[in-house]
């Protein structure tokens, strides 16, 4: 995602210049990766320090992890082959194991 990250400038003059759409597709995807990777370190705060007020909505944090979650699926399902695939949904599993520890913030549910 840090490479990515230094391709944008690039990405975005090929997207003015030449049209290029799937330059325009790539920056989106970057920054939904930054977005998801927020959005988990808000979780991953008030999991290890519950006794202070969550400074971020839960709605802002769970739409930030679902734009990271759509992003990462969009770019494992399109662009790796085969196992590959599995590999890159790991980090999904992660976060699914980490939105249920924190389901009480995420959800109001009492755990």
């Amino acid at each position: 995602m840090i490479v990515g990250t230094f391709f944008v400038p690039q990405r975005i003059y090929f997207f003015v210049t030449l049209g290029e759409i799937a330059s325009l597709i790539a920056v989106s995807l970057t920054l939904g990766g930054w977005f998801g990777l927020v959005g988990l370190f808000i979780l991953v705060s008030y999991i290890f320090n519950r006794t202070h007020y969550p400074v971020v909505s839960p709605r802002i944090t769970l739409g930030l992890l679902a734009i990271g979650v759509i992003s990462l699926s969009i770019a494992a399902q399109f662009g790796l082959p085969g196992y590959y695939k599995l590999i890159a949904f790991l980090p999904l599993i992660c976060t699914g194991h980490l939105v249920y520890l924190g389901r009480k913030y995420l959800f109001g549910m009492s755990v």
